[in-house]
C-alpha cells in the first residue's frame, strides 16, 4: 500500500512539473515563433503590396482614385508606408525576439500583427482582383 502511495505522488509530483514547463515554458517559446512568423510574413506582404500599389498608381495615374474602403490609392500607399515604419521596423522585430513570449503586451502586439495580416490579405485580394 505503501508503495502504491509513493508511485501515485511521483506520479503526480512529474505530472506537475510537466504542466509548470508546457505553461511556463515551451508556451511562450512557440508563442514567440508564431509571432516573428506572422511578422515577418506581414512585413513581407506591407512591403509587397506597397510596391504593387505605388507601381500601378504611378503607371496608371491613379494616385487619386477611389482604391478600397474610401480611401484612394495615395492615402492607401501613405497608410501602408506609416505602418512600416511605425510597425514593422527592426526595433519592434528586436523587442519580439527578446520578449518572454507571454504576458498582455505581448498578446496584443499579436493580435495587432494578426488584425493587420488580415486587412493586407483582403487589400491584397481586392487590388488583385479588381485592378490586375
Amino acid at each position: 500500500m505503501e508503495i502504491l502511495i509513493v508511485f501515485i505522488t511521483i506520479l503526480a509530483a512529474l505530472l506537475g512539473i510537466f504542466a509548470y514547463w508546457h505553461k511556463y515554458v515551451q508556451e511562450p517559446t512557440e508563442n514567440k515563433k508564431y509571432l516573428l512568423s506572422i511578422f515577418e510574413s506581414a512585413k513581407h506582404r506591407n512591403k509587397e503590396l506597397l510596391k504593387e500599389l505605388s507601381e500601378y498608381a504611378q503607371n496608371n495615374n491613379s494616385l487619386t482614385e477611389h482604391y478600397m474602403q474610401g480611401f484612394t490609392f495615395q492615402e492607401s500607399i501613405e497608410m501602408l508606408k506609416k505602418i512600416e515604419q511605425e510597425m514593422f521596423n527592426d526595433e519592434n522585430l528586436q523587442i519580439i525576439k527578446n520578449s518572454k513570449g507571454s504576458g498582455k503586451n505581448f498578446d496584443s502586439l499579436t493580435s495587432s500583427v494578426e488584425q493587420h495580416t488580415r486587412y493586407l490579405i483582403e487589400s491584397q485580394n481586392w487590388f488583385r482582383q479588381f485592378f490586375k
